[in-house]
């Protein structure tokens, strides 16, 4: 599966469980469904990504932050600090 669409996936059931429904009813909770966004942080979890308020819901839930944890991803992913021991 290419990245982007499992990262998609990723994203799409972690908005259900914020929300607290299955994906098959997002629609009806959701102004629109989450799309891959250019807003997004890394820390030392995984991979944030930031909807701001009307993005995909109503202003009432505000800006929406989805994590895709580190462990989701079946790839080794490599720190950019190196080991202090080294």
């Amino acid at each position: 599966m290419p990245m982007q669409k499992k990262l998609l996936q990723l994203i799409t059931l972690e908005t259900a469980r914020i929300f607290k429904c299955k994906v098959s009813e997002l629609p009806q909770k959701l102004l629109a469904m989450p799309k891959l966004t250019e807003n997004f942080y890394l820390d030392n979890t995984g991979i944030n990504f930031v909807y701001s308020e009307y993005e995909i819901a109503s202003k009432g839930a505000g800006a929406i932050k989805v994590l895709v944890p580190y462990t989701a991803f079946s790839v080794k992913i490599k720190s950019a600090v190196p080991d202090k021991g080294r």
